[in-house]
């Protein structure tokens, strides 16, 4: 007496599986594929939508200021403001700026063969600190033109001290490299800036270090404040740009309350502001041909829920219809629709469990493989280096539709079990 009541599973339900486990035999592995096929599925295609989204935003954040604040208040102002700003907590850096739009044309010496590179386009300039790190933009995720057979290029450290140790330094975007003739500056160099009102004019020499990999299809030059002034005559307006802690600068909530506080504190010192711009508005603004992409891609996700719902409940009543026959003959054996109804829930819930338990392993594990297939074209347009998925909607959206599936296995299972007449389809 005492042993059997130690028995933690009871004879008859041991001896019970056996039984239903031979009656429906390789169910429960059909029941496994197909489950972990609709939740492969649906998890792929939430994953490269994570993926794509999240690439493009890292990509945009590496390349602009988190808080872009144009104002049209005198310098003096603007410096005490940034001051202020600086003390703010999560600020990594805030600095003023000068920004303006022209024709210019930008010439480098003369080259073997090639002859001079050159460009003659509009371009917008843009003036900031340079003479201290960190940069209100972040210069250090650029790409580097220092290359040749007796050079490296430059590591991030090494860029930062290339650019704080030259007084005419200058890093131009994508948009700008590719007006270049021929394509794109070769390596680093001087070259020379002109109006193109006045074409014999120098305006100053500038010294092209990096490409900013950004999604701008305006040509940009960032150079120092200094130089701006040499080749910005008239059409000039000021601002502030500001970089904060990665913790701040992705959390929406976040950047709201800061964007909140920097106009109050605008109003308290006097000062005033044309319009004050997170880098996620501004993302929106640069990825408007991307949301085609996301478009299409959630009309395939909803096309991939709907074939996976239908897949699985298909695979639920075809299990109980062929074996509804056993089913009967058990209950007409003495087995109670309770205890025949607690075995075949059990073993196909864990049939539906482990399909998506494996689904889900198998892309967490291969990941690294995925993120650098989805995001190798992705990466010849933006520079993605790391992307830090969030996979809370890909489980949630899983866990939803395993939900899903068991409530429509138990209510098939109850029909089955409850009616006395055999189901047709």
């Amino acid at each position: 007496m005492c042993l059997a009541k130690k028995q933690v599973i009871p004879e008859w339900f041991e001896f019970m599986i056996g039984i239903v486990l031979k009656l429906f035999r390789f169910s429960p592995l059909i029941q496994t594929l197909i489950s972990f096929l609709c939740f492969g599925m649906v998890a792929m295609i939430l994953f490269v939508l994570e993926l794509y989204s999240q690439g493009l935003g890292a990509s945009f954040i590496d390349s602009t200021p988190h808080i872009s604040i144009s104002s049209e208040e005198h310098n003096d102002i603007l410096h005490s403001i940034c001051m202020m700003i600086e003390k703010q907590s999560g600020v990594t850096v805030a600095t003023p700026y000068i920004s303006g739009t022209g024709v210019f044309r930008i010439e480098s010496k003369p080259y073997p063969i090639i002859g001079r590179v050159k460009s003659t386009a509009e371009i917008e300039i843009t003036g900031l600190t340079l003479d201290e790190y960190p940069f209100a933009i972040p210069f250090e995720n650029t790409r580097s033109l220092r290359k040749s057979q007796f050079v490296n290029i430059y590591t991030s450290k090494e860029l930062i001290l290339a650019i704080l140790g030259s007084p005419n330094s200058a890093i131009i975007n994508e948009a700008m490299a590719n007006v270049f003739s021929p394509a794109n500056p070769a390596t680093e160099d001087n070259y020379a800036v002109y109006n193109i009102r006045y074409p014999n004019r120098l305006l100053t020499q500038i010294k092209i270090f990096a490409v900013l990999k950004d999604l701008q299809d305006t040509p940009r030059m960032f150079v120092s404040q200094k130089t701006a002034k040499k080749i910005l005559q008239t059409g000039q307006y000021n601002g502030i740009f500001v970089r904060l802690t990665d913790s701040i600068a992705r959390d929406g909530d976040s950047l709201s309350e800061f964007k909140d506080n920097i106009r109050l504190l605008f109003k308290k010192n006097g000062g005033d502001f044309k319009k004050i711009e997170t880098w996620q508005e501004g993302e929106l603004m640069q990825q408007k041909i991307f949301m085609v992409f996301q478009i299409i891609s959630v009309l395939v996700l909803g096309s991939i829920l709907v074939l996976s719902i239908f897949s699985g409940v298909l695979g639920i009543f075809r299990t109980f219809v062929i074996k509804q026959k056993s089913i009967k003959i058990l209950m007409r054996l003495g087995t109670s629709k309770l205890k025949l109804f607690s075995i075949i829930s059990v073993i196909n819930i864990l049939a539906l469990s482990s399909g998506f338990l494996i689904s889900f392993f198998l892309i967490f594990a291969s990941r690294k493989f995925l993120s650098n297939y989805f995001l190798q074209g992705l990466r010849q347009i933006v520079y993605v280096q790391k992307v830090d998925l969030n996979w809370e909607p890909i489980i949630n959206v899983n866990l939803a539709l395993l939900a899903g599936y068991v409530v429509l296995f138990v209510f098939a299972l109850y029909h089955i079990i409850s009616n006395k007449q055999p189901i047709k389809i």
